[in-house]
């Protein structure tokens, strides 16, 4: 039997890919609304004093950056696929990733930090993803098969690194550990997402989209063995401490912490095993969606269709809810202003120690975010549909 279909059905865009996107936006937003208005001391990820389900909150949005970055990949093979050239394709992440990195250092710092000049600046998700379009560039020249290798190459042997970073890679330690630099003496940047992995990630993600080759129900199967042979992986890896993870877990005296312990995985860079218990996931979901249409799906897709757009409003959105709450509880509210964004994660006592709402209140506070994301993507989301020969919305 021939496996293999033509690609008439790609004109149009792929629901499960902006599905799946979407739910990662959601967990996102989940996220930044805990960092913004949750008042506590504790990280999310201190297993000792954290509550089990303040670091669930945090597991949960760990789902994220890996199928975005993966999908990115996706979406340029399959742009290939629908007739555009490979040199149309590697023109366009090169001006789109130099684009997201300078996001990074004006539109998306000012959202988070409200500061006009910048003093920190923090590189994270669209850093990431920009780079990883800029080096992707160059791969789809090559065959997709090496392609692929040099991407599993790179995710599973980047963990070779740890604790040997500043070691062997020196002035380029910046790479593969998050590390803060003193440009100038009122500048900083800190890398905080270290971009060898997520290359790695991108360059998978982009031979996935050879998958739409293929009939739906192979392309399934393909997409559910993948996902619970990865998620086995990970909890053959990650239950006898094997290789692929720094946090080695530990028993502790209840359940809830030993579960914890055995779920706190590294970010900053994504080791091994962060990628297999994300990534995985995210396959087992596709074989789910792939190929069906309903009203969830459909409501998923509204946020997977304006990434960009969502990731910059809804920050601003909960930045400015964060003052109105301290506003209205007669807070200090100038903590909300000009915000060093190294404190910020780093200590996030600094920016909530304003006394706002309870975990309770967060999820609360997300659900009625989403509900006002919903009203503004999908408005936005047909503004841009209706103006598809715009280049700069092309951008956004």
């Amino acid at each position: 039997m021939n496996l293999q279909i033509k690609n008439s059905g790609l004109n149009e865009r792929i629901l499960s890919i902006d599905a799946i996107r979407g739910i990662a936006i959601i967990f996102m937003a989940l996220d930044h609304t805990r960092e913004f208005l949750l008042a506590s001391n504790v990280e999310a990820t201190d297993i000792v004093h954290a509550s089990f389900w303040l670091f669930i909150t945090r597991f949960i949005t760990n789902f994220c950056a890996p199928v975005f970055v993966l999908l990115v990949g996706t979406s340029m093979n399959l742009a290939i696929q629908n007739g555009k050239s490979k040199s149309y394709i590697a023109k366009f992440l090169v001006t789109r990733g130099i684009w997201l990195c300078l996001t990074e250092f004006t539109i998306v710092h000012f959202v988070w930090t409200f500061e006009l000049i910048p003093s920190v600046v923090d590189l994270q998700t669209m850093y990431a993803l920009g780079i990883s379009m800029i080096i992707l560039s160059f791969f789809i020249f090559l065959p997709n098969l090496i392609t692929l290798m040099i991407g599993i190459i790179i995710i599973i042997s980047h963990n070779l690194l740890d604790s040997k970073d500043a070691e062997l890679l020196g002035n380029l330690k910046f790479i593969h550990l998050s590390y803060i630099t003193q440009i100038t003496p009122g500048f900083k940047i800190w890398f905080d997402y270290p971009i060898i992995p997520w290359i790695g990630v991108a360059l998978v993600g982009y031979v996935m989209g050879d998958l739409w080759k293929y009939l739906p129900k192979v392309r399934k199967k393909i997409f559910l063995s993948c996902g619970l042979s990865l998620s086995a992986l990970f909890i053959v890896l990650r239950l006898y401490n094997l290789y692929g993870e720094a946090n080695i877990w530990v028993a502790y005296d209840t359940i809830a912490k030993t579960t914890a312990s055995f779920l706190n995985l590294s970010k900053y860079p994504p080791s091994l095993m962060y990628l297999l218990i994300t990534i995985g996931p995210a396959f087992i979901v596709f074989y789910f969606f792939e190929n069906k249409r309903n009203k969830f799906i459909e409501l998923l897709s509204v946020f997977g269709r304006v990434p960009f757009f969502f990731y910059v409003t809804h920050i601003f959105i909960i930045h400015c809810l964060a003052i109105i709450i301290g506003y209205i509880r007669n807070k200090d509210i100038t903590v909300y202003f000009n915000i060093n964004i190294y404190d910020f994660f780093g200590q996030p006592q600094y920016l909530l120690s304003s006394g706002i709402p309870s975990l309770g209140l967060i999820y609360l506070s997300w659900a009625v975010l989403l509900g006002v994301m919903y009203q503004l993507s999908k408005r936005y989301g047909k503004f841009k549909s209706n103006h598809k020969s715009s280049i700069i919305l092309s951008y956004l």
